[in-house]
């Protein structure tokens, strides 16, 4: 049986009309019923809005801040003209000139900063911070599971009955319409300190933003929408606040990984150059629109003809071939066992598979050599650094183009047929000479000038973000676009006086935990039949742990690629002894493995 203080069936939050409950939460009306749930959200979001313009108290925590949570009503979720007229829902706010600006709300958190909120999503959040906790709540780190984690649960709820419809008329989905999942925010998060006993913990909730396919009045592109917000949340929120710190602190950190944007931006930009090697198609757009993003005179266009050919597929596969040959020649000759055991090639297109992690490791810090240069070059082709392209291109081709060989083993499923062992790649002494003969042949004048003006392509499509991009566009994660923004770039200023900033163990006492809003769908199906979690019924960690499992793992999150090395960059460890130390501790089963 669960301890009695983690039951949180008595949970609410708000009061008077505006008082949201479990029961009012997660009730499944009509088995499942999405559309009336959906209604039952606006209807309340519009009943707390019309209570605080009727001046009515309904449990804003400093009640100060009860006009900084109106005016994000007013301006995100304003009440509709009439019943049945589409209501506006900005998703982010924009200039009325419709020129493509942010407008924001400013707000006031703690003790007296100031927070800008430009999305829908991050003012939900916020309101749901403000919200008094309860009276009978015990002022200290209970409260974190039994109010700070029940909290960003409802939060979530809400942000998926708000987003997962397309057009709202009044109070209602619009019927001719179904949810679309796309629309809806990806992650929310909660971060909080580590208070003495008898106090309780500060906190704050974020959201990652939503720009997808809901309607916005005056619509600017959800593409422009989200290449806005991408932006100003790393200028505005993330890098003031690496720079508060003495001597300032730059993202990415000073490594020779991490060079220009997030690590999940990178892996892809790296695979975007290796299928710039094959001539393969990079992205759907036509070449008119790509031009349109290349913002260096120094780069060519993207011509209409063969757009994509930099090295011919026929002269890299007659390369290859010779050397292969060549390599397996070198092989039998001086292999000290006679008959030298057999090998077979890894195939080119499985290196960046993971099919060997050293072998995959060479060739992307070769890619990242090549970006490397043209992302400190800002795009910008400068014939000075043809050498050191020339270069950093000879040691791709060797990774990618010269073949590698491992040993053959029988197939432990099918033993009469025999599959490549990857636990060590087999050297041949000949193999730097090939991989310089190979690379010559192929680095013509016209080959050269075709993949360096790719590579430079490649800058400007990624910046632009181009959404037709086969890797490395638009929807691949940003610094700064993930659930832990506001709270670490808006919480922490708030106590810098009590932060030992350079403390290796982390000596903030900040402390956090995600989970993926999606998950709080109406239907959530249950090992080994579908069924609905009655958490109206049941709000406990049990229950949570329930869905967290039948999700695959995937309710509560650990901390992303991108936020593994931001979030220590603000000195807030990572992992599962700091990050999520209360999910864990309290419920070992929510672990991601």
């Amino acid at each position: 049986m669960e301890p009695a203080e983690d039951v949180w069936n008595d949970f609410h939050v708000f009061r008077g009309n505006s008082t949201l409950t479990a029961g009012l939460l997660f009730n499944k009306v009509g088995e499942g019923d999405l559309q009336a749930n959906v209604r039952w959200f606006w209807t309340w979001i519009d009943t707390l809005h019309t209570s605080l313009l009727n001046n009515e108290d309904v449990g804003i925590n400093p009640s100060a801040q009860t006009q900084d949570v109106l005016e994000l009503l007013k301006r995100f979720f304003p009440l509709p003209t009439s019943p049945n007229q589409q209501r506006e829902r900005p998703l982010v706010l924009l200039n009325p000139d419709n020129t493509g600006k942010l407008q924001f709300v400013e707000v006031t958190f703690g003790d007296g900063n100031k927070i800008q909120i430009p999305d829908g999503a991050s003012a939900l959040a916020f309101i749901f911070s403000v919200a008094a906790p309860p009276d009978a709540l015990p002022r200290d780190s209970s409260a974190v599971r039994r109010w700070i984690i029940p909290l960003l649960a409802a939060l979530s709820r809400c942000l998926y009955l708000a987003y997962i419809f397309n057009q709202i008329n009044g109070t209602d989905p619009e019927p001719t319409q179904e949810g679309n999942l796309m629309s809806v925010p990806v992650m929310s998060c909660a971060m909080w300190f580590v208070e003495a006993e008898n106090k309780l913990p500060r906190y704050l909730l974020g959201s990652t933003y939503t720009t997808g396919s809901n309607i916005d009045i005056k619509a600017v592109a959800s593409l422009k929408r989200r290449r806005l917000m991408n932006l100003w949340r790393r200028e505005e929120l993330v890098d003031p606040q690496l720079s508060s710190f003495a001597p300032p602190r730059k993202l990415p950190p000073a490594s020779a990984s991490q060079y220009f944007t997030s690590p999940t931006l990178q892996a892809e930009a790296e695979e975007l150059l290796a299928a710039a090697m094959r001539s393969d198609v990079l992205s759907s757009a036509p070449a008119v629109t790509l031009n349109t993003y290349i913002k260096s005179v120094t780069v060519d266009p993207l011509p209409d003809k063969t757009p994509w050919f930099t090295f011919p597929k026929p002269k890299v596969d007659s390369a290859t071939n010779k050397a292969n040959a060549a390599l397996l020649q070198s092989y039998a000759a001086t292999s000290p066992l006679q008959p030298p055991p057999e090998i077979g090639p890894l195939q080119r297109q499985n290196i960046l598979n993971n099919a060997d992690p050293v072998l995959e490791s060479t060739l992307r810090a070769a890619l990242s050599n090549v970006l490397r240069i043209v992302w400190a070059a800002r795009g910008v082709l400068d014939p000075n650094d043809e050498a050191a392209l020339k270069a950093a291109f000879s040691e791709v081709s060797a990774a990618y183009f010269v073949p590698h060989y491992y040993l053959l083993k029988p197939d432990l499923k099918n033993p009469a047929k025999k599959v490549l062992d990857y636990t060590l790649e087999i050297p041949i002494a000949t193999r730097a000479a090939e991989a310089k003969i190979l690379f010559d042949g192929l680095w013509t004048e016209d080959n050269s000038k075709k993949i360096i003006n790719m590579a430079y392509r490649i800058y400007h499509w990624v910046i632009a973000e181009d959404d037709e991009l086969k890797f490395a566009g638009g929807g691949v994660s940003r610094w700064g676009r993930c659930a832990e923004t506001y709270p670490v770039c808006e919480l922490l200023p708030n106590v810098t006086s009590e932060r030992k900033l350079l403390g290796a163990p982390n000596e903030s006492l900040v402390k956090g935990v995600a989970m993926e809003i999606r998950s709080f769908s109406n239907l959530v199906p249950a090992a080994p039949a579908v069924g609905i979690f009655a958490l109206e019924q049941s709000f406990t960690w049990g229950t949570l742990a329930e869905i967290h499992r039948c999700r695959e793992q995937g309710l509560f999150r650990l901390p992303c690629q991108n936020c593994q090395i931001l979030l220590p960059e603000m000195d807030v460890r990572v992992g599962k002894d700091n990050y999520d130390t209360e999910l864990y501790k309290r419920q070992p089963d929510f672990q991601v493995v």
